[in-house]
């Protein structure tokens, strides 16, 4: 499982985010729950439940509809370095969404192919994980609950990690799949309720 967020540092993170993100009419997506689990052939599989809230636009087709909804997920393992010590690798992964319905709940697995976590003796618990998403081409507001592991709990900690996976993780694109991109025998044994699988926008990313 991955690692809570004490009460101390969500009040942290809410508290020290400025003040103008929520004066904005933004759109709203909880994180309610990140598990990381091991699957059939050593395979790290994220799975992620988030909610929508309505859809601010006042364009929207339906307040019901967040439309247009794009969602990465950055992941960073601690490694053991040639030389001795401790290093770190990134992945990324984005999918694109056509819409989610304002409550529902729905959910979202990714793969790590079971090479690179025989390769690099990787824990199934990563060192940090992040999640941005988007609507409609506005951001969602940073929150406590789109991280987790040892990350630091702030702007600047966001900010800094970020800056980082998008650096040091373009290597490593390509490897950590969407559910529409995995193996189906891995994707099966990962036993996926596909009622709760978002309609996705089916190409492949940039990463």
């Amino acid at each position: 499982m991955s690692r809570a967020l004490t009460p101390l540092a969500l009040f942290l993170l809410l508290s020290s985010f400025p003040a103008f993100l929520s004066a904005q009419e933004a759109p709203e997506i909880k994180v309610t729950n990140v598990r990381f689990d091991r699957v059939g052939n050593d395979w790290i599989v994220p799975t992620i439940q988030i909610e929508a809230g309505k859809n601010p636009s006042p364009d929207a087709r339906d307040r019901d509809f967040l439309d247009d909804v794009l969602f990465t997920i950055y992941v960073c393992f601690e490694v053991d370095a040639p030389e001795g010590g401790n290093q770190y690798s990134f992945y990324r992964s984005t999918v694109r969404i056509i819409s989610l319905e304002s409550s529902k709940r729905y959910s979202m697995k990714f793969y790590l192919p079971g090479v690179v976590r025989d390769r690099d003796d990787l824990k199934v618990d990563p060192f940090a994980w992040l999640i941005e998403m988007e609507a409609g081409g506005q951001k969602v507001a940073p929150a406590a609950d789109q991280a987790g592991g040892n990350i630091q709990v702030s702007p600047e900690g966001f900010a800094n990690f970020l800056s980082k996976a998008n650096s040091e993780g373009a290597v490593n694109d390509g490897i950590l799949l969407p559910i529409y991109l995995a193996p189906i025998f891995i994707v099966n044994e990962s036993r996926p309720n596909l009622r709760d699988v978002p309609s996705f926008y089916r190409f492949e990313p940039d990463n």
